[in-house]
């Protein structure tokens, strides 16, 4: 997965073949402050996008790929934006299958303006989140990498408790230098020494 930098005000990427609509969504959008990018169909949108964060706002029927055709496309990439589908036409199944495919929202037009940037706006702050969880996990996979195989051993035969601390001193290391693993600091104070 593409570990992007998180922009500072992420844009709402907006698929939708009707012109108007697109428009219209794209105005409600900048009315909040709200970037916005719009593609006219989902293979449009497939071409540019390379895992920026945001949103996705996507009409479910399209006479190109549908959104639900669009979202396993972008799955298929490891790209993981939250979607919200709109459409005038919803039924169970596709609700569902919307659903599967981890849909942020699944909404019906006609719509309330303020619900759905209420929506929107969950959706850019969760996709935040979840950005932000990819790159500590890359950071800690990152570190372990720089665990030489000696440490990885002594880390694999102790009990748990003592384990846990030394992959905490292993991963707290500052350079990618090998460092003994009797020489490991202590977090706590130095040990007093007694004086007779």
């Amino acid at each position: 997965m593409s570990t992007s930098t998180i922009s500072p005000s992420p844009p709402v990427f907006i698929v939708n073949d009707d012109t108007e609509m697109r428009d219209s969504l794209c105005y409600l959008m900048r009315t909040v402050g709200l970037k916005t990018s719009s593609h006219e169909s989902g293979s449009r949108f497939l071409e540019v996008y390379a895992d920026q964060p945001g949103c996705l706002l996507t009409d479910v029927r399209m006479p190109d790929i549908s959104g639900l055709e669009l979202r396993e496309a972008l799955l298929a990439r490891g790209f993981g934006i939250p979607v919200i589908f709109m459409t005038a036409f919803a039924d169970v199944p596709m609700a569902i299958r919307a659903m599967k495919l981890g849909a942020a929202e699944f909404i019906e037009k006609p719509f309330h303006a303020q619900s759905l940037l209420d929506r929107v706006q969950a959706a850019i702050a969760e996709d935040h989140k979840r950005r932000q969880a990819d790159a500590r996990w890359q950071e800690l996979a990152d570190r372990m990498s720089l665990v030489t195989s000696r440490e990885t051993e002594a880390l694999d035969s102790q009990p748990s408790g003592r384990s846990e601390r030394l992959a905490e001193v292993s991963l707290s290391r500052e350079s990618s230098t090998e460092m003994p693993l009797g020489s490991a600091r202590s977090d706590g104070p130095p040990p007093r020494i007694a004086k007779d």
